[in-house]
């Protein structure tokens, strides 16, 4: 468990933190699995107007399936392999131009695309169920990487859009200082002074080590 200058935990590697918040890298399979639209999802995207909106909205759609959040994004962002296989799939023999999407055409499709699917967005008043949540899971592991595992699958389970990785972060911090503080009370209020003045003795002997894994 480490610590930056702002006390934010690092959870995750960089690899590790692509891997949950990035653009999706699909493999084939999963290219086929993501994109694969029900009547409803294809009703959604295809109402827009114009291809270039369309395939925003079918890229949205899949990799908010494939990872329950939302990605800001150009197509010049997103693997090639994507567009290629929508414009296959859905607007054969079409040609597409590439351009912006407008912040008003994203939010309109990300509200749509959230109540098609039954989810909505995280917001602070979810903030204290989580923090309580967390606080529940530091008592069966402390490891960052299950807590964080947890939050998210409750999240999903509760079908709210996951917060940013360093709210989870200072959530998990929060936990585990808690967690921390309460075991170190537990331990307080057990010891008796005969086992505070042998602790207190290990302290100071230069044999130290040994002697705890004796104890141990």
């Amino acid at each position: 468990m480490r610590g930056d200058s702002n006390e934010r935990l690092t959870i995750l590697s960089e690899a590790e933190k692509t891997a949950l918040y990035d653009i999706p890298d699909f493999d084939d399979f999963q290219r086929i699995e993501f994109f694969a639209m029900t009547e409803a999802e294809r009703s959604l995207a295809l109402q827009r107007k114009g291809i270039l909106k369309q395939i925003y909205c079918l890229l949205q759609i899949g990799y908010f399936k494939a990872k329950q959040t939302f990605f800001q994004f150009s197509l010049d962002d997103v693997p090639p392999e994507d567009v290629a296989f929508l414009l296959q799939r859905y607007f054969p023999g079409k040609t597409l131009t590439i351009g912006p999407l407008s912040a008003k055409e994203y939010y309109a499709q990300r509200r749509e695309i959230i109540a098609l699917c039954g989810y909505r967005l995280w917001t602070d008043n979810d903030l204290p169920t989580l923090r309580e949540k967390a606080k529940l899971l530091a008592r069966t592991d402390v490891t960052p990487t299950f807590l964080l595992a947890e939050l998210i699958v409750f999240l999903i389970g509760q079908r709210i859009v996951r917060p940013g990785y360093s709210t989870l972060q200072t959530i998990i911090r929060e936990a585990l200082g808690a967690e921390r503080e309460r075991v170190e009370q537990l331990v307080e209020a057990a010891l008796t002074d005969t086992a505070r003045d042998a602790l207190q003795q290990l302290l100071v002997r230069e044999n130290t080590l040994s002697d705890l894994a004796a104890l141990k």
